[in-house]
């Protein structure tokens, strides 16, 4: 049986760039919830509209709540009521060396049936203060059941139907979100920690399967640790990061949530493995998703025997060789070349 061509693992810094799976986002959205549960009785707005600071999304059922200021309102008017008999009251009790003094004398209290009367006044004036504050607070218990933009902005997400009952939010979803930088992309992709202190400022190379005759340019922003679920296997908990990129959007091509590919500028260590590109047989991990392609096999030739698969972790590549790290990679291995 004929052996099959062979490369040997080699040791070895490799520049050019590490491909991970990425994905379009927002660059500012702002989720927008109700401080209260109850029913929609109405929605203003939907996905795509443009919508200003201030503007009514939508409307919680208000019955008890507009009930509440009617009541309130009524009661002040009756302390208000209160109010301008007990002042008439004193005017009456004034001395005539004081009725025309100005403003009613409520400092220091007077004597008599004036003093009786400064009294009630007071305790008036009180009552409507009470009664003027509960209406402040009905009148603002109503303004919650109107859902309003806090920005300007584009409405690219809506949760509920009129009719439907919600939760407060949060805990519960948000009923609206909107785009604050209308426009504005940003590419969000995973790295592992193994890579992260290399990521290096700068543009980088951007594909979409989607747009599969097209590339686009990135600029990264800055690095962040996530704490969501990766789609690449892994079999330890490992601390993953996320890389944010600025992307350019030329004609308004690329939309929120397309599946990309990311090329970011990087160079191995001096002691990394790396083998010819050649070598790596991507049958396996070409049919899994993006995310899980820099996990492939190499078929690792021992003596005469027959060659064996070995997984390995794909890293930097400059289009001709490839960082290779895994169990049972070392240096002077060699492998099958497919």
């Amino acid at each position: 049986m004929a052996l099959p061509a062979t490369v040997t693992v080699l040791e070895g810094p490799v520049a050019g760039f590490l491909r991970v799976a990425g994905r379009l986002d927002f660059e500012r959205v702002v989720r927008v919830g109700a401080s209260l549960p109850g029913q929609l009785t109405a929605v203003e707005v939907d996905v795509g509209d443009a919508v200003k600071r201030g503007q009514l999304l939508a409307r919680l059922d208000n019955v008890d709540q507009r009930s509440a200021v009617a009541a309130a309102g009524a009661q002040r008017q009756m302390a208000e009521a209160q109010v301008t008999r007990a002042e008439l009251r004193l005017l009456e009790n004034l001395p005539s060396s004081m009725r025309w003094h100005g403003d009613l004398p409520l400092d220091e209290l007077l004597e008599g049936p004036a003093g009786d009367a400064q009294l009630d006044l007071i305790a008036a004036a009180a009552w409507y203060d009470k009664h003027d504050a509960a209406l402040t607070l009905a009148r603002g218990q109503l303004a919650r059941r109107a859902i309003r933009a806090p920005i300007d902005g584009i409405v690219v997400g809506r949760a509920f139907e009129r009719g439907e009952t919600i939760a407060a939010s949060p805990p519960g979803p948000p009923l609206f979100v909107i785009d604050a930088r209308p426009g504005h992309l940003i590419l969000r992709a995973e790295v592992a920690d193994d890579y992260v202190s290399r990521v290096q400022t700068g543009s980088a190379r951007v594909t979409f399967s989607s747009l599969p005759d097209r590339s686009f340019s990135g600029e990264v922003m800055g690095i962040t640790a996530v704490e969501l679920p990766s789609a690449l296997p892994m079999t330890d908990a490992r601390p993953r990061y996320e890389v944010r990129l600025a992307i350019d959007n030329p004609g308004g091509t690329l939309r929120p949530a397309l599946a990309a590919e990311v090329d970011l500028p990087m160079s191995s260590p001096k002691g990394a493995l790396r083998i010819p590109v050649a070598a790596v047989d991507r049958s396996a991990a070409a049919e899994g998703p993006p995310a899980s392609r820099s996990r492939s096999i190499v078929w690792a030739v021992r003596g005469d025997r027959a060659p064996v698969p070995l997984q390995i972790q794909l890293g930097v590549s400059d289009g001709t060789y490839v960082e290779v790290s895994g169990p049972g990679v070392a240096p002077g291995l060699r492998v099958a070349v497919p």
